[in-house]
């Protein structure tokens, strides 16, 4: 029996604090995704939000605290829909 491959349940939307730094957002989180393509995200073609799948807090906690210590943007997560 194969073990198989779970896809996100969670989506969110992320904002820069700085609305200028959006550009920055989205060249640091393709970064984290060829570094770990299991991470999700993509920009809403009708709101033009930034979307991110996440499998759960902690991780959404780990992409807040690497988008503000390796990329030096802070940035701010809405409410987590399933």
């Amino acid at each position: 029996q194969g073990l198989s491959h779970q896809h996100p349940a969670l989506k969110s939307s992320v904002r820069p604090n700085k609305p200028e730094e959006r550009s920055k957002v989205i060249s640091a989180l393709n970064t984290l995704w060829i570094e770990d393509p299991s991470l999700s995200f993509s920009i809403n073609s009708y709101s033009d939000e930034l979307e991110i799948s996440l499998y759960g807090l902690t991780q959404k906690e780990i992409i807040q605290t690497l988008l503000e210590e390796r990329f030096s943007v802070k940035v701010h997560f809405d409410e987590i829909k399933t």
